[in-house]
Parts: C-alpha cells; structure tokens; sequence
C-alpha cells in the first residue's frame, strides 16, 4: 500500500511541475524536439468540466480507484512490487488530470507528436501504469 500512495505522489508532483514548468516557459509557444514532436501547451476543455456535479462525480471515482487498488494490493492480487507502483503511478496520473480539471476547467497538455492528440505525463502514467500494473500482478 506504501507504494501505491509514495508512486502516487511522485507522479502526481512531477505532473504538476513539468506543467507548471511549461506555462512558466510561455505556454503559447511550442519547441521542437526531433523531427515528428513538439512541446506546445494546449488547455483542453470540455464544456461538462465546468458542471460542478461532473466535477464530483471524477473526485468519486478517483476515490474509488484508490479505494480499489488499495484492496487490491491489501488482498495481494497486486502482489508484485511493480504492479504496485505502477498502479500508484496510473492514479498520480489521473490526480494530476483532476487537479487541473477542478483547478481551471482544462487539462493542460503538452506533448504534440502531430498524427496523435495533444497529451501529457499524467496520460502516459494512467494508460502505462495500469497496463503495467495488470501485467505484473
């Protein structure tokens, strides 16, 4: 359980900077890394981010993912270290999504790769910690 909430954290805390870190660069303009990505800030919003009740209703479910992967490790159908992490990584992730979306509505994105939609760290960490975290059980 350590691990899910320390992996959490580490995520959840390089998310927020890394975004910060972009803003603070000027988010308007974007650098070129390699020929097919870029960095370029992009506030993706939806209009039911602005509902209160969608708003609470992502805080329930976030609390019920970690609720979940709590029992999970707790019962040791995540027994292996590695899915621990990762699964703590896929809700540090998702709490970086969520802090921005009750923060300001948008989830701030970033990496551009041109052929695929405008996404972030928490995004790799949600998609790559749970398939990860599944693997290793």
């Amino acid at each position: 359980m350590l691990l899910i909430v320390l992996s959490s954290l580490a995520v959840l805390m390089l998310d927020l900077a890394v975004k910060r870190s972009i803003e603070l660069r000027g988010g308007a303009r974007s650098l070129r890394i390699g020929p097919f990505a870029q960095i370029r800030h992009v506030a993706s919003s939806r209009r039911f981010y602005s509902l209160s009740s969608f708003r609470s209703l992502l805080v329930l479910v976030w609390t019920a993912a970690l609720v979940a992967a709590v029992t999970l490790a707790a019962t040791g159908v995540l027994s292996s270290r590695v899915a621990q992490i990762a699964m703590g990584a896929a809700l540090g992730g998702a709490a970086g999504n969520l802090f921005d979306i009750l923060k300001s509505r948008s989830v701030r994105d970033y990496v551009a790769l041109g052929w695929w939609p405008v996404f972030n760290l928490a995004d790799v960490a949600i998609l790559g910690g749970l398939a990860l975290a599944f693997l290793q059980r």
